[in-house]
């Protein structure tokens, strides 16, 4: 791998100094190709001293000679005109820094590379840990040898990237920074070998449409006494707080009436529509309030007897209530709801034999309830 890391940055090399004006080749170099442009004096908070003396070593290892100077330029305009001049003076192919980007401006570490073919300064921003670690010095500095070999590549062939505001070519990178790949004969390091931490996943966006089945009691003092019903829910949940809903309830266990020698079964049904307030919106436990109304269907069917005829009657009203319920969203798509309803039926339902009141419903109508509640979209 080296020896095609220097074989490669090596004919580049020969191929920009062959481009160069005829003027230019009568030049002599000072036989460093590379300049490096060490930070310690001028910006100790921004150095990285274990990282160019590793890149410096990786440099010299590949055969390319390297040169290492002081830089003493504060300012970021300072700094590339520091590195232009520098390349300049020396008659290098190019001349390099390393910056170290505080954690709070993104981190990472960026390559400075002032390329004395083009005259040109780029920035290549590499994502490593900020880590003092010369291990990790090391690894990094490999990562820097193929940016290094990159942005020069670029620049080249006139790949300069975008121009920031302040003026200076920045160069995005890609690379990834990895653990050295040991030999079966090389020695392990001393400690782990640091890695980087993946991404964390993105969390799925809860679903805003539901749709929910369950069973109820319900009961109203009157002499109508208690109801079991099955209730049918579809919601739609358009933000974390907001939820409005349309059920359809409908009783499955008759009421049977007897007075006088009568007999009639009643039932009930309603199509209600509700909008509710999640008091909270985030965790397991879901409570909420809300507020509803719409139309109930009544109905009774009277049995014939020695004292009455037989007959069967509807009547339909106007629904008014409140809700309470409590969801346990164990899972964003799959809910378990617990709750209560209290309302009133506009007007009261009677029953009556022959004009003669036997029972009454709807002032007030009290429900409890248990649905499973499947979310998607």
């Amino acid at each position: 791998m080296r020896r095609a890391f220097a074989n490669a940055l090596c004919a580049w090399a020969c191929l920009g100094l062959a481009a160069l004006p005829a003027a230019a080749e009568d030049e002599p170099f000072d036989g460093a190709l590379i300049v490096l442009v060490g930070m310690g004096q001028c910006c100790a908070q921004d150095a990285w001293p274990e990282a160019e003396n590793a890149l410096s070593a990786e440099l010299s290892t590949l055969n390319i000679t390297v040169a290492t100077v002081n830089g003493v330029a504060t300012s970021e305009r300072e700094q590339r005109l520091e590195l232009e001049r520098v390349v300049a003076e020396r008659k290098a192919v190019c001349a390099v820094r390393i910056e170290r980007i505080a954690p709070g401006e993104g981190g990472g570490v960026e390559l400075w590379i002032s390329d004395r073919l083009t005259g040109k300064t780029t920035i290549r921003r590499v994502p490593v840990e900020d880590s003092n670690d010369r291990e990790f010095a090391e690894i990094v500095a490999l990562r820097l040898v193929e940016a290094l070999r990159a942005g020069l590549l670029e620049i080249e062939i006139g790949a300069l990237g975008e121009t920031s505001a302040k003026g200076k070519t920045v160069v995005s990178s890609p690379i990834v920074v990895a653990p050295r790949p040991q030999s079966a004969t090389s020695p392990k390091p001393a400690q782990d070998e640091k890695k980087c931490a993946p991404a964390p996943e993105q969390e799925r966006g809860e679903p805003h449409l539901g749709v929910g089945l369950g069973a109820e009691a319900a009961g109203s003092p009157g002499g109508i006494g208690a109801m079991g019903a099955l209730d049918l829910v579809v919601g739609w949940h358009p933000i974390g707080r907001l939820s409005v809903a349309l059920d359809l309830f409908s009783t499955v266990i008759a009421t049977d009436l007897k007075k006088d020698g009568g007999r009639a079964s009643v039932g009930f049904g309603a199509l209600r529509g509700w909008i509710s307030w999640n008091i909270r919106d985030k965790g397991v436990l879901r409570p909420s309030l809300g507020l509803g109304g719409g139309a109930a269907l009544s109905w009774a069917s009277g049995e014939t007897s020695d004292a009455y005829a037989g007959a069967t009657d509807y009547a339909t009203v106007g629904y008014m209530g409140a809700l309470l319920q409590l969801g346990l969203a164990f899972k964003n798509d799959v809910w378990l709801i617990l709750g209560a309803r209290a309302g009133a039926l506009v007007p009261e339902v009677r029953v009556s034999f022959a004009g003669s009141d036997v029972a009454s419903m709807g002032r007030p109508l009290v429900e409890g309830f248990l649905i499973v509640d499947v979310r998607f979209l």
